[in-house]
């Protein structure tokens, strides 16, 4: 019998704010949300919930970062495109993020022209961001829906064992099944074993590309970053090639989402 127990996160949303996303690198809408945390039997709640805080949602590249409605002037119910969000939900925002504001206008003028230690500095972060992420992935089995597809698919091919059997017009069904087991768990080993990397393509790659596209890093800046967050036992960097990347970063880049005026423009 399977015993299912454990903690399940909750997230709750409490409203929109506009804040400063590092990932687009400008001002964005998030959508602040309220976590906690309860124990379960069979998804069933056993406690009650915990507050663990609050998080906020770039609603353009979905990068999940802290945030609190104590740091916001207003909340609003529903998301905002003008520019003047920013002085009804947050109108510190340029003074709080006022140097690194002037950074990025430098990134978008003359990436090459920084410093090589806030070009290394930079091109690190986008990175560091996605290491909760991944460090929360290894903590449990993580299937996606290709690993649930060939479990399906593996049980299909030991129950067509008999067909198969008549069609080789063979009496004893033994060899046959030992065939289709064997080749149902090469499936599903194929399929289990390669879930990191669709991980890394579909949640990693994208949101990475996206933070450094501006700053064109050259193949041994990200081979350094790299190798020193592996030497640090940061292990979202196993995750991501300098190679992986910079094949990413080649193909041309998607068009803008709902939600990606850049706010940090607006009037102040």
């Amino acid at each position: 019998m399977l015993f299912i127990w454990g903690r399940r996160v909750v997230r709750r949303k409490f409203g929109y704010v506009a804040d400063f996303c590092p990932i687009c690198r400008q001002a964005r809408i998030f959508m602040l949300r309220d976590v906690r945390v309860y124990r379960h039997v069979y998804y069933i709640p056993v406690s009650a919930f915990e507050k663990l805080g609050y998080e906020r949602t770039c609603m353009t590249c979905k990068q999940r970062l802290s945030g609190a409605p104590a740091e916001y002037t207003a909340v609003r119910r529903m998301p905002a495109h003008a520019a003047s969000f920013i002085q009804t939900s947050f109108p510190r925002l340029r003074d709080i993020y006022a140097e690194r504001l002037r950074i990025e206008d430098e990134v978008r003028r003359s990436p090459l022209s920084l410093a090589n230690e806030m070009r290394l500095r930079l091109i690190r972060e986008p990175f560091v961001l996605q290491s909760p992420f991944v460090d929360a992935r290894r903590r449990r089995t993580s299937l996606d829906v290709y690993c649930l597809l060939a479990l399906i698919a593996g049980a299909g091919l030991v129950t067509l064992t008999p067909i198969v059997s008549g069609m080789l017009h063979m009496y004893e069904e033994g060899p046959v099944f030992g065939v289709m087991a064997l080749l149902a768990l090469a499936l599903i080993a194929w399929v289990f074993s390669t879930e990191p990397r669709r991980f890394t393509r579909r949640k990693l790659l994208p949101r990475i590309v996206q933070a450094l596209r501006p700053l064109k890093p050259s193949e041994s800046e990200l081979t350094a970053v790299v190798k020193s967050m592996i030497s640090e036992g940061i292990h979202v960097a196993t995750y991501l090639r300098s190679s992986l990347v910079l094949k990413a970063l080649a193909k041309p880049s998607h068009s803008r989402a709902w939600g990606s005026a850049d706010l940090s423009r607006g009037r102040g």
